[in-house]
């Protein structure tokens, strides 16, 4: 849930047996309060209402339907995973346009993601590249981000000595030399 002045935004996902969305609403949340963080729910307005059915292509891909208010499919999704069950492969594709992108995965041998590939549009050669490295302990110490072939950022994670918690995150923004510092704190109670 999101907010602003005067209201609130939420989905409402409704799950199958498999624990797969099959319903999602995206609706705002009147606030009748004067106090933005503490919601007092008024009127109600649905903003979508998408649902989902899936169907199993082969042992290794699943079909996922994206349908109107009438049960008609205008969208369809693709999920392939390799011999050991990790998602390879999104395809995505507008029926009636029939505009598709592609998101691929790489997996280092310990099966830790190390490349996540994005091209939103396969009728142009742009892509979103994001990679990561990993310390012995299994942690992301470092993340890049490339628009085609072109470094954009570059990420930094930082750990307890003692905990090994994640404690910061750097990014620089290569095109300006801007660092960007997110900080973790933990709270005990």
């Amino acid at each position: 849930m999101r907010n602003d002045l005067n209201g609130h935004y939420a989905y409402d996902v409704e799950l199958d047996d498999l624990g797969r969305s099959i319903r999602e609403t995206y609706t705002r949340v009147e606030n009748l309060g004067t106090d933005r963080y503490n919601l007092i729910p008024g009127k109600v307005t649905e903003i979508s209402d998408e649902h989902f059915r899936y169907e199993t292509v082969n042992d290794s891909t699943t079909k996922k339907l994206f349908t109107n208010n009438h049960g008609l499919p205008f969208r369809e999704q693709i999920y392939a995973k390799n011999k050991l069950g990790y998602l390879k492969s999104i395809e995505d594709r507008y029926l009636i346009s029939n505009r598709r992108s592609r998101i691929t995965f790489h997996y280092d041998e310990k099966g830790r993601l190390i490349e996540r590939v994005e091209q939103p549009d396969l009728d142009k050669s742009n892509t979103t590249k994001r990679t990561w490295a990993y310390d012995q302990a299994g942690n992301v110490i470092t993340g890049f981000l490339w628009h085609d072939d072109r470094q954009i950022e570059r990420d930094e994670y930082l750990y307890d000595d003692h905990t090994m918690v994640l404690t910061a995150r750097l990014t620089k923004d290569l095109a300006s030399g801007v660092i960007h510092v997110v900080r973790f704190t933990t709270e005990r109670r």
